[in-house]
């Protein structure tokens, strides 16, 4: 995880896999850009909270859940980029920023938005998928968001 004071106040990018933080880490220097605070949360709830609020001791204003998520609807196709509108788990519902994924979309308009599940591992058995498409009607399912959220809110 990059502490650079410059890096202070900016956007910070949570992950769960070091794949998807390298992933950042080379889009950003592809395109010659610095690339903002990032860290990987080891794909667990608990790492979700320890780098979050890590990054936000380290100056992060803003907080975007980035990775790859395991897809729950049949009508979102394999690589689709999804924004959510809200998040949901076991521990409630979260609404995200309306004026932040308008933004994102603005930019990105060939996102999908909906609604994204967070669970505290992943999602593998396809029964387990149908049944959890059925109760939250998700789009996907991935294992930070939630918790990245929650603490977002928690410091404003």
């Amino acid at each position: 995880m990059s502490t650079r004071p410059e890096a202070a106040g900016r956007v910070a990018i949570v992950t769960g896999l070091v794949l998807e933080e390298n992933l950042c880490r080379t889009g950003f220097r592809a395109r010659g850009l610095t690339p903002p605070l990032i860290a990987c949360a080891a794909g667990t709830p608990k790492g979700a909270e320890r780098v979050t609020r890590s990054l936000i001791a380290n100056g992060a204003r803003a907080l975007i859940s980035f990775g790859v998520c395991g897809g729950l609807s049949p009508d979102v196709p394999t690589g689709t980029l999804i924004i959510p509108d809200r998040l949901v788990s076991s521990d409630g519902a979260i609404e995200l920023s309306t004026d932040w994924r308008e933004r994102a979309h603005a930019k990105l308009p060939d996102a999908q938005t909906g609604t994204l599940l967070s669970m505290s591992s992943p999602l593998t058995d396809p029964d387990a998928k149908h049944a959890a498409l059925g109760r939250y009607g998700a789009l996907a399912v991935d294992i930070e968001s939630f918790t990245v959220a929650r603490i977002a809110q928690e410091h404003n």
